[in-house]
C-alpha cells in the first residue's frame, strides 16, 4: 500500500475498528472525528459472535469480557399477558461458534477501542475536526478541515447514516422517516422492583411497538430500547430528550413488568430519536474514496446488527487493501464481498420490525406458530467468518 496514510472520517465503532485492523497489517491511518470527545451516553450494544471474531483478531475479547454481560438466552414475550412466546438459547454459542454473545455499553466499548488507538504508533486521532471538503486524483486524496489540508492515499467515509462523505461523493439524498420513533434509557438494576431484576435479555412484542431490555456493564445496568410506530416526524438525533409521561402513555395497557421497568427510568436519562433510512447505493466507492458501515448500509435496529456490520466491514476492507491489489480492485472486492450480506441484513431487519409489531389475527397466528417453532441460532448471521470470506489470515 502507498506510504501515505489512509484517512478515515468518523470516530465511531466502524472507524476506530478499521484503524486498528489497518494498523495490524502495517497500514497507517488518520482518524478525523467532528465531536470534541468520543462519548456515548445511555446506549447499549449487542456483540454477536460474527463481530466478536474481529475483536478476537485484534486481541480484545478478554478486555471486552471485563465490561460485558453474557446473557444465557433471549426471551420473546407477549405484550399484554407477559407470556413467553419463544426463547433463543445463547448458552452454547461458545461451543458452536467459538465466541459468546455479549451485551455491553457502547461508551465503554468506544473507550476500550480508544485506548488501543492512542497506544498505536500507526494511528493519529484528530478530534473536533469537521471535514468540509475532499478531493481525489491519481496521486491520492486530500481533505479540508478548518484551515488545514490533509493528504492521504485513500479516504474512508465511516461517518454514519448522516455521512457528509457520502453526500459529497454521490450527491444529497434526503433521509426518509420510517414511521418509527425509538426511545432509550439506562436503569441501574438496583432501582428496579424485585420482580424485574432477573438478569436476562427480553423483547416484548405488541401492536405497533416493542420493548427490548438487556443488561450491560457486567449486569449492573439495564439497557432499554422501545420502538413505537408514529407517523409524525421526529428528530434524528440520538440526544433528543424524551418525556417519561409520553413513553408511559405509549405503553399504557401493557403488562406490569413492562410498566415497572418504564416507571423506573429517570426522566433525565431518557432520549428519543426518529428512525430514518437512506436510498440503496449502486456503488460504495468512487475514485480513491469508499464508504463503510451506516454510511452505505444502515439497517433498522430490529436485529441488533448495525454495529456488527460496520465491524465486519472494517475487517473486510482492511484485508482487501492488504491483498496487493490496486485501490480500485480492492474497493471492488470489498463491495462484492459485503453488498449481498449487508442487503440481506437490511431486509431481515425490516421484516423483523413487521413481525414484532403485528396486531389482531396476524399476531395470534404468529404466536401460535411460535409454539411449534424451535428457535436456534442463525448460522448465516452469527456463524459468519469475515476472514474466511476475504481469504485472509484470521480465525
Amino acid at each position: 500500500m502507498a506510504e501515505s496514510p489512509v484517512l478515515i472520517v468518523g470516530g465511531g465503532l466502524g472507524g476506530l475498528t478499521l484503524s486498528l485492523c489497518l494498523a495490524k497489517i502495517g497500514i497507517s491511518s488518520k482518524v478525523f472525528e467532528r465531536r470534541s470527545q468520543l462519548s456515548e451516553n445511555g446506549a447499549g450494544i449487542q456483540l454477536s459472535p460474527n463481530c466478536l471474531r474481529v475483536y478476537d483478531h485484534l486481541g480484545m475479547v478478554s478486555a471486552i469480557t471485563e465490561i460485558a454481560h453474557e446473557p444465557s438466552h433471549i426471551e420473546f414475550r407477549e405484550w399484554r399477558q407477559n407470556r413467553i412466546l419463544s426463547k433463543l438459547d445463547l448458552s452454547d454459542f461458545r461451543e458452536k461458534l467459538g465466541f459468546p454473545y455479549f451485551t455491553v455499553h457502547r461508551g465503554q466499548l468506544i473507550d476500550l477501542l480508544l485506548s488501543r488507538v492512542l497506544k498505536s504508533e500507526s494511528i493519529e486521532l484528530h478530534l473536533d475536526r469537521e471535514v468540509e471538503h475532499f478531493s481525489s486524483d491519481e496521486n491520492g486524496v486530500q481533505i479540508q478541515t478548518g484551515e488545514d489540508v490533509i493528504h492521504g492515499s485513500l479516504l474512508v467515509g465511516a461517518d454514519g447514516i448522516r455521512s457528509t462523505i457520502r453526500s459529497e461523493l454521490f450527491g444529497l439524498d434526503d433521509p426518509t422517516f420510517t414511521g418509527h420513533v425509538a426511545w432509550r434509557a439506562l436503569i441501574p438494576i438496583e432501582r428496579l422492583p424485585q420482580a424485574s431484576k432477573e438478569i436476562g435479555s427480553r423483547v416484548w412484542w405488541g401492536p405497533g411497538k416493542h420493548l427490548v431490555t438487556y443488561p450491560v456493564q457486567c449486569g449492573s445496568v439495564l439497557n432499554c430500547v422501545a420502538v413505537v410506530e408514529n407517523k409524525a416526524w421526529a428528530f434524528e438525533s440520538w440526544h433528543e430528550p424524551g418525556e417519561l409521561g409520553e413513553l408511559l402513555k405509549e405503553f399504557s395497557g401493557w403488562n406490569s413488568d413492562v410498566l415497572e421497568i418504564i416507571q423506573s427510568i429517570s426522566n433525565n436519562d431518557l432520549y428519543k430519536w426518529g428512525l430514518f433510512s437512506r436510498n440503496t447505493l449502486k456503488n460504495w466507492s468512487k475514485d480513491r474514496v469508499v464508504l463503510l458501515g451506516d454510511a452505505c448500509h444502515a439497517p433498522l435496529p430490529f436485529m441488533a446488527q448495525g454495529a456488527a456490520m460496520a465491524i465486519e466491514d472494517a475487517a473486510c476492507l482492511s484485508y482487501c487493501l492488504a491483498d496487493g491489489l490496486d485501490y480500485a480492485d480492492s474497493f471492488s472486492k470489498f463491495e462484492s464481498l459485503r453488498k449481498a450480506r449487508t442487503q440481506k441484513v437490511l431486509t431481515m431487519s425490516a421484516r423483523n420490525g413487521r413481525v414484532f409489531h403485528l396486531s389482531g389475527l396476524a399476531a395470534m397466528l404468529r404466536n401460535v406458530a411460535l409454539k411449534f417453532y424451535e428457535p436456534r441460532f442463525n448460522d448465516f448471521l452469527y456463524g459468519y467468518n469475515v476472514f474466511s470470506a476475504v481469504d485472509g489470515p484470521g480465525k
